[in-house]
């Protein structure tokens, strides 16, 4: 199981999703991505288009040759461009590698496995918490938390 948590630095909202596999979670990862749905990805600009307050996200330089035309001519021109970092932030868990987040599966596998507590409270009841029928229940659920341990 993957978290995902994704924080956009411009506008300080936040978003998150949780998926079972490798590949949904890629798949939805692209697909926002795409459309753009936290904000702008990384992009370059020419450096004089920059808003001032988009300069702290400069994360590199690098020139470019472009053709204009000037006076029915093309010539040649040196262009700076900037590189921006994306706007958001996405930060991975993977749970299945969360001792906390395998022992609550594990208390989950137990816990559908278990006798229901209607069962044991008639056991209890017509029985009593002394006699065999009560010793065969926790034997089961004996057997049910050595089948699933906790780390």
């Amino acid at each position: 199981m993957y978290k995902l948590s994704i924080k956009n630095e411009v506008n300080g909202r936040e978003y998150g999703a949780t998926f079972e596999s490798k590949e949904e979670k890629n798949a939805w990862l692209d697909e926002c991505i795409n459309k753009e749905k936290w904000g702008k990805n990384q992009r370059e600009i020419p450096k004089d288009e920059v808003p001032a307050e988009l300069e702290s996200r400069i994360i590199d330089f690098s020139n470019k040759v472009e053709f204009r035309e000037l006076d029915g001519e093309e010539i040649e021109v040196v262009v700076e461009y900037v590189t921006l970092k994306p706007d958001y932030i996405i930060t991975e868990s993977n749970l299945n590698l969360s001792k906390t987040h395998r022992n609550q599966k594990k208390k989950e596998l137990r816990k559908s496995e278990y006798p229901s507590l209607e069962e044991i409270l008639h056991i209890i009841l017509d029985h009593g918490a002394d006699s065999p029928e009560y010793a065969a229940l926790q034997e089961q659920r004996a057997a049910i938390k050595a089948k699933y341990p906790l780390e």
